[in-house]
């Protein structure tokens, strides 16, 4: 056990060295350090698709609106625009934007800035993997498409002031809609000045409550207080934001008094956690609008073959899984998540391996010698791949599930793993056959988890298409009616997770993150937005 701890300690302090190469920060009232695991892929808000490019991104910009988490309920109030205006068909807003908001640079921001990043966002040649976020505005889906001229898209600057949004339909979730980081302005004389390297800590523009100081990679992101935001100034002047992969080494930080917070607890370190009185003051808990799947892709055999799919959802026991884990999560059959409107626990193929073995007989396979053999061709069943993120909650979940399905139907499949950026890029392009993911809430609706499934969106790495799923989940998005609203996202996710499968849901988290007593001022909130603007240190008064 020494022997353990003294090597630990030695490994903190080289990635303590490694991280802080450049620059080294205090520890005081001023200055807040946190983990964010690995390096963010981009720092771009039109192209990123993932949590950790947000964390930073959030914290360095601002969009028309911002999330009030002070209700029971998440709300809205306004941000960059200090008012709007509803057409009475519900389906034209009109934005003010605020006056004498500054750029980092000095410049003022402008409606335009915003017209340009949302048509930048659905353009064919940015490639963002959110290109189709935007599909609820006025031609944003046939312009992502390729099928119509980006300056045909529903978004105008009238004035310098005035941004004016049409829509599709009455999309009742819009307004939440305009929170999220793809929506946010943009500075295309910046972006067109330099390039790939216009997020670089010297070239980046941005408005939010903090800035870009140093990204030095693989290492650590430097944020400082941005003097002249608009709104009211962080408390805090300097974030450190190292990039520590493993979980271990995280939480060991945090209990040395090197990072005052980590969004993730190893898996088997939690119930120690909730028995230490000292790390217990640290834990926080509450909701989290964010499920974890399994994507299959579907133009790849074997699992072109929806029995094949139905195969593996049925042969997977999520109580294991859980256990496994260690985490007292929801397990999901379907896909909406519990909390949110449309969660319906009696949705979904149920663990069941005799079913499984029958969905493999359907599918044209027979036992033989304990192998699935092919009717049709007499060759084995194929070898397929399940890749992930070499992170320890990841490669638990992924071990467990190879031991079910060899156990439960005799397949086994083999794993790899990929670094972050790397993956999503995989994922892009070629997923394997197996692929794991996870979601978080764009906004507080159901949208924002049904309509990754849509044959054209490009959050869709399953390949799987169909017009009736498109057809119930653009119904139900554009509908005021709630009642209405369930009713065809339960037809919409029968058809998802009970007739098609072209994933495997397992469950919704709930957060369970590290903070030190002496970090004030942050709310828990169920959209896991790290933003960090309102916070403020009192390390005087925390005796460790």
């Amino acid at each position: 056990m020494k022997k353990n701890q003294f090597l630990s300690l030695i490994f903190i302090v080289l990635i303590l060295s490694g991280c802080t190469a450049k620059t080294r920060y205090s520890f005081d009232d001023e200055t807040f350090h946190f983990d964010i695991s690995t390096e963010p892929p981009s720092l771009d808000w039109n192209t990123i698709s993932d949590t950790t490019s947000s964390n930073i991104v959030d914290n360095i910009m601002d969009g028309l609106t911002a999330y009030n988490f002070t209700k029971s309920e998440v709300g809205i109030t306004p941000a960059l625009a200090e008012s709007w205006t509803i057409s009475p068909d519900g389906k034209v807003y009109t934005f003010k934007i605020r006056k004498g908001v500054k750029w980092t640079d000095g410049a003022e921001l402008k409606a335009k800035h915003f017209a340009d990043g949302w048509k930048r966002l659905v353009d064919p040649k940015t490639a963002s993997p959110y290109a189709t976020y935007l599909s609820f505005v006025k031609n944003g889906r046939e312009i992502s498409a390729g099928k119509k001229p980006v300056d045909s898209m529903g978004v105008e600057a009238i004035d310098d002031y005035t941004f004016r949004v049409t829509l599709e339909n009455v999309t009742p979730y819009f307004l939440f809609a305009t929170t999220h980081g793809a929506t946010y302005p943009i500075r295309l004389d910046v972006v067109e000045k330099f390039g790939d390297k216009w997020t670089d800590a010297k070239n980046i523009v941005t408005l939010g409550p903090f800035k870009l100081k140093e990204w030095n990679h693989d290492k650590n992101i430097i944020l400082e207080r941005n003097d002249t935001y608009w709104g009211e100034k962080p408390k805090i002047k300097t974030m450190v934001a190292q990039m520590v992969l493993e979980t271990s080494t995280a939480l060991s930080l945090f209990e040395s008094g090197q990072l005052d917070h980590i969004q993730t607890i190893p898996n088997f370190e939690l119930e120690r956690v909730k028995k230490d009185p000292k790390l217990l003051q640290s834990l926080k808990t509450g909701p989290n609008f964010s499920n974890v799947y399994f994507g299959f892709n579907t133009r790849k055999p074997p699992f072109n073959d929806p029995n094949v799919r139905k195969a593996f959802a049925s042969s997977i026991d999520r109580v294991s899984v859980l256990k496994a884990i260690r985490r007292d999560f929801t397990p999901l059959l379907s896909w909406i998540p519990t909390g949110m409107l449309g969660y319906n626990s009696n949705i979904g193929l149920k663990f069941n391996p005799s079913n499984a073995k029958e969905y493999l007989r359907a599918a044209g396979y027979i036992e033989k010698n304990g192998k699935w053999i092919s009717k049709e061709s007499g060759k084995e069943f194929p070898k397929i791949r399940l890749a992930i993120t070499p992170n320890e909650s990841a490669k638990i979940l992924v071990e467990n599930l190879q031991t079910q399905w060899r156990n439960n139907i005799g397949i086994e499949p083999e794993l790899y793993f990929e670094e972050w950026k790397v993956y999503l890029r995989t994922l892009e392009l070629d997923p394997p056959e197996i692929f794991y993911m996870g979601w978080v809430a764009d906004y507080p609706d159901p949208d924002t988890f049904m309509q990754i499934f849509r044959s054209y969106s490009s959050d869709n790495r399953t390949g799987w298409k169909s017009a009736e799923y498109d057809r119930l989940v653009t119904e139900a998005g554009t509908t005021l009616d709630n009642g209405k609203r369930v009713s065809l996202y339960n037809s919409a996710q029968r058809l998802l997770a009970e007739e098609a499968n072209p994933f495997i849901p397992l469950y919704t988290s709930t957060q369970n993150y590290l903070m030190k007593p002496f970090v004030k001022g942050f709310i828990v909130n169920p959209m896991r937005q790290w933003r960090y603007s309102g916070i403020y240190l009192e390390r005087g008064s925390y005796k460790d």
